[in-house]
């Protein structure tokens, strides 16, 4: 079974344990919030919103994988004082750099795009309702939730993060 992605992810939980609290927690915490008020239902989550959301999701997806071809086309002095500067923090016994550190973040962010997409599209498809009872679909639409915040405000940092890098500040 195909399993690299996952040391994509071990990179990013490597990388953000100091902004795990923005990009985890917060989503998280808000869309416990949402699950609440659906299995109270006093929200209600339609299909269109789905459509929706999962319409959002490909944009950002396209957007980070714009992101990335900009990073790794650029010939910038910017990019290259990136490339040069590192954190402290080793991966694989080696420094990573300001540019890995982005390279990472904008991978993950189109990895765990990509797998909502799928994960959405299925829900789209099965009636989780006659299968389940309302509080296992409220928990399931709480997940869903809370990665799709993950993901937003996961491509708030980055985009933020691609701000300061063609603007000649990295103090992230």
């Amino acid at each position: 079974m195909y399993k690299s992605y996952l040391i994509l992810v071990n990179d990013y939980i490597l990388i953000s344990r100091k902004n795990l609290i923005f990009d985890v927690l917060i989503p998280l915490i808000i869309s416990i919030v949402l699950g609440i008020l659906l299995f109270h239902k006093k929200v209600f989550i339609t299909v269109d919103v789905l459509v929706n959301v999962t319409t959002v999701l490909g944009i950002l997806a396209g957007f980070s994988m714009t992101a990335i071809t900009i990073l790794t086309s650029s010939n910038s002095e910017n990019i290259k004082k990136l490339k040069k500067r590192t954190l402290k923090i080793d991966l694989d016994g080696v420094q990573v750099s300001y540019f890995r550190k982005h390279y990472i973040l904008i991978s993950y962010s189109i990895l765990v795009c990509l797998f909502s997409i799928i994960l959405n599209t299925i829900c789209f498809l099965v009636p989780w309702s006659t299968h389940f009872n309302h509080l296992w679909v409220s928990i399931f639409k709480t997940l869903d939730f809370s990665i799709i915040l993950h993901i937003f405000f996961l491509n708030i940092r980055n985009i933020t993060s691609l701000y300061f890098i063609f603007f000649n500040d990295t103090n992230q």
